[in-house]
């Protein structure tokens, strides 16, 4: 069995999405209360203690008068000119996405698939290198699988936000391709466009309630 994965980590909010590979079935990965489809981006450092709070709870802790820092924002230290500012937030990011898959690792716990493919959304303006880091963050939290001798992840891809490219792209080399390597290629996009639907039309519930 095979997994696809859709990740849009947002300035403000994370959403995931899961399915499995040749099914319309998809399914939320939620925050640690169970019930939130929308995982607030957020770290808590509770003071006098080791274990940091993350998504909701986070934001309950600051909330609640626990004495602490609340971190949010951390994506946009990317863009940070100051190197040790920037190397902050990427180990912010990193420590954000072992917790993401920590709860996809529980919501899918007993499934034990042979292969999982994980996307990783990231705006249109960023960089190669951005984008690098995402992936490599993403793959460190345990998402990433490596073929033998390779230095980099075989199994985590970067999405556009722009989905239209994908479908361009897709029709553009089908021309090239036997009619069975064109099925084949039309039912990747079509599993990995419908986890990614469904993820961007959340995003997009999430953006407004918190306008």
């Amino acid at each position: 069995m095979k997994l696809i994965v859709g990740i849009d980590f947002g300035t403000s909010t994370t959403v995931v999405r899961y399915k499995e590979e040749g099914t319309d079935n998809i399914l939320p990965v939620k925050d640690s209360n169970g019930t939130s489809d929308v995982i607030p981006s957020a770290i808590f450092r509770m003071a006098g203690h080791k274990e940091s709070l993350y998504g909701q709870e986070a934001l309950n802790a600051s909330k609640g008068g626990i004495e602490g820092e609340l971190i949010t924002n951390f994506k946009m230290g990317l863009l940070e000119s100051d190197d040790d500012k920037r190397k902050e937030k990427e180990s912010q990011i990193k420590e954000f996405m072992c917790y993401i898959h920590k709860r996809f690792s529980q919501v899918t716990k007993g499934l034990n698939p042979d292969k999982i493919d994980v996307y990783v959304s990231y705006p249109a303006k960023w960089s190669d290198s951005f984008i690098d880091f995402m992936k490599e963050a993403v793959g460190k939290a345990g998402f990433g699988e490596k073929v033998k001798g390779s230095t980099t992840y075989n199994n985590i891809y970067g999405v556009n936000y722009m989905q239209a490219s994908f479908k361009r792209l897709a029709a553009k080399q089908t021309k090239k391709l036997s009619i069975p390597e064109k099925q084949e290629l039309f039912d990747r996009f079509s599993s990995i466009a419908s986890v990614w639907v469904k993820v961007s039309s959340l995003v997009a519930k999430a953006q407004s309630l918190h306008r």
